[in-house]
Parts: structure tokens; sequence; C-alpha cells
């Protein structure tokens, strides 16, 4: 049986398949204080509103620095929302133990959040034969012993091989694999990352076509992480539909912060694209500008 057939049977899957970024120590500032403070019982409410506003997934990650036991950590989540949510689980976390005592505790079908071949394929084995027995999706970056692939065709090079690795060494089928083919932030200006956008939805749409059956997803808000909350809803949403257009399946968004991309203004719109695109030299201080400007006034589009 095909793991992420179990996976999605119960939940429609038209894409995009939202994945809620709201229960993440790393990307949530309640969330992480909630944590120190072991006030378990506002996990469940965090998770339940992001459902309501359209989440079939949840991010759940629960590493800090301030409280190194990651796998309680993780388990005390699970403990509170699981058998109250019917929802696909995001085991978000770098460790495999952490991901074993997230299987092990969970009810609802999950998702393991990640694996990539930075130090070897052992981890990678061990999170293969893990997402098997335990009939889970594995969700696979393309990073390799050189690193963090940069350009479309090295992110393809590595999707390959850990393609290979999967599905010829592990058994697991295309379906069961979820490459996310990596973004970076357009807001430093670094010319290493101007058209690291770009890039990664040339990769999309390329590891979609080499790789039949294969899904893909990615974390969209870390394309606008440093620009300003207005500028990062429409960056967000403007690189949320070029990865649809490319093939994307499934993205770790904040469902509250989802729009109608037709309502979106077209000044706006066409400055995120020359932002992703790298249309112009002056595309961030452009987008920059015009969103500091903005602020002074009032939100550029409100989240649905």
């Amino acid at each position: 049986m095909i793991l992420t057939k179990k996976l999605f049977d119960q939940f429609p899957f038209n894409p995009p398949f939202i994945i809620g970024e709201r229960l993440n120590t790393q990307g949530s500032r309640q969330f992480r204080q909630i944590m120190l403070d072991e006030q378990y019982d506002q996990i469940l409410p965090i998770a339940l509103r992001q459902i309501e506003q359209g989440a079939r997934g949840l991010d759940i990650c629960t590493a800090m620095t301030e409280n190194p036991d990651e796998q309680q950590n993780m388990m005390r989540v699970i403990q509170a929302i699981s058998g109250k949510v019917n929802t696909v689980l995001c085991i978000d976390t770098t460790q495999p133990d952490v991901m074993e005592v997230a299987l092990k505790t969970a009810a609802e079908p999950c998702i393991l959040n990640s694996t990539h071949l930075e130090h070897g394929r052992a981890k990678a084995d061990r999170v293969f034969q893990m997402a098997k027995d335990h009939s889970a999706a594995v969700v696979i970056l393309t990073i390799d012993e050189q690193g963090m692939a940069h350009t479309a065709r090295r992110k393809l090079e590595v999707a390959h091989q850990i393609y290979e690795i999967a599905v010829h060494d592990h058994g697991l089928q295309p379906e069961d694999l979820i490459f996310d083919a990596l973004t970076f932030t357009l807001a430093t200006g670094d010319p290493q990352y101007e058209n690291s956008a770009l890039e990664t939805l040339a990769a999309i749409g390329q590891i979609k076509k080499e790789l039949p059956g294969v899904l893909t997803s990615l974390g969209v808000s870390n394309v606008s992480y440093g620009f300003s909350p207005e500028a990062r809803i429409i960056l967000n949403n403007i690189m949320l539909e070029q990865a649809l257009i490319n093939g994307l399946d499934l993205c770790i968004f904040n469902p509250a912060h989802l729009v109608d991309f037709s309502s979106i203004p077209l000044d706006q719109r066409k400055l995120a694209e020359d932002l992703i695109y790298n249309r112009s030299s002056n595309a961030l201080r452009d987008m920059a500008a015009y969103f500091r400007k903005m602020r002074k006034n009032k939100p550029a589009v409100q989240a649905s």
C-alpha cells in the first residue's frame, strides 16, 4: 500500500496541502514561551485554530537551546493533541530519536521532516527505515555532502541521489517522498542568494518532471525573513502562487496569512515578482521602500 495514500486518504489532496507552522519553537515566539513555561494546555487551542483557518497538517518542532530535552518536549506536544485533531502531523526535527518518539506517540498519520545527505547516508538510512516501519512519509531536503544545493541543476542532482537510496535500497514508493527544494530569504541583498527563489521554483518543476510520483514541499516563509509583516504577507503569497504553478504539492505556511491571489494589487504583485525572479537590481530596495511607506498608513493586504 502506498504510504501517502494512508496519510492523505481522509484529506482532499488539492494543492496546496497547507501544513500550519505555529507549533514550532524555532518560528513562533508564542509557542516557544508556552513550552518553556510548560503551559501544555495551550497547545491544543493553537492546533485547532490552524485547522479552522485551513491547515490540513501541523508542523511540530520542539528544539530549544533553553531546554535540550527535545524528545520529551516532542512527546508532550503530541500527547496534548493526539487523538484530538483530524490532521497529519509533520514531525520537524533533525534527530531520528525524536522522530521515533513521535511515531510511537502519535495516533495520527505522520510526515518525517526531514532528512538529507549532509553527513553521508547513515542518518537518511535510519529515517527511511523508520518511515517504512511506521507507514510514514519523508520530507527530503536537497542537501548532500557538498552542502545545500543552490541551483536548480544541483537541487535536481541531489534529489536523484536520495531518490535512489529511498526507493531502490529501502523500498519506499515515490509517493512516500516529499522533496523540499529549499529557498532562502531575499531580504539580505547577498548576491549569493539573489537568484535563490527562481532557482527553487525551477527545481520544483524539474523534480516533478524527472521523478514521477514524488511530492514537493516548501517552507514558503523562508523567502521573506527580515521583511516587514506587510511585505511578508505579499511576498509569501506570490512565492506560493508561483510554486504552485511549478507543481508544488505541500507548503509549510501560516494559514491565517493565506490570501486570494487575485486580490493582491498589481503594483505589489510586480514588486514581489521582480524580487523573486531577480528582474531588477533595484528590486529589493523598491520592495522595502514601498512597504516602509505603507506601514505608516495601513496594512497592504489583510490575511483571510
